[in-house]
């Protein structure tokens, strides 16, 4: 995405629907599934920046010259917020819905599944290496 006025303002808004582009809804055991499928979509879409911050929203400058720019940053912003919010279960939704930005939002998400995702898979792992069959563990 370019930093220009011009460029920015005629580039048109992305939609992303929960119905037709991220199907997959968000618990604590997909994450790193949900997380994947989301990163390629707006890598696709060349709309990454705004979850990874590297697309930063713009002061207003005093003389309003940048205003397009700014007000096509908080709607298509506004738009993945809700996007991330319509792919998240009823459980999920309320730890999550004081963010502001989409930014914000995947931050919390980070914190809140990821943490669990690799916690969830060590104890599978060990789960694993702990069954027997017949008189044998899974590792002779």
């Amino acid at each position: 995405m370019s930093n220009t006025t011009e460029s920015a303002a005629t580039m048109p808004l992305v939609p992303i629907t929960t119905h037709n582009h991220l199907s997959i809804m968000v618990t604590q055991m997909n994450y790193s599934l949900w997380r994947a499928h989301l990163i390629a979509l707006l890598t696709g879409h060349d709309l990454l920046g705004y979850i990874d911050s590297s697309f930063k929203k713009s002061c207003l400058l005093p003389d309003g010259s940048n205003a397009t720019v700014v007000s096509h940053w908080i709607r298509q912003d506004n738009l993945l917020l809700a996007a991330i919010f319509g792919s998240l279960l009823p459980d999920i939704l309320p730890l999550v819905s004081s963010a502001s930005s989409s930014c914000e939002a995947w931050d919390i998400l980070t914190r809140l599944c990821a943490g669990r995702s690799h916690t969830r898979i060590n104890q599978l792992k060990s789960e694993l290496y702990r069954v027997e069959i017949k008189d044998r563990s899974i590792t002779q």
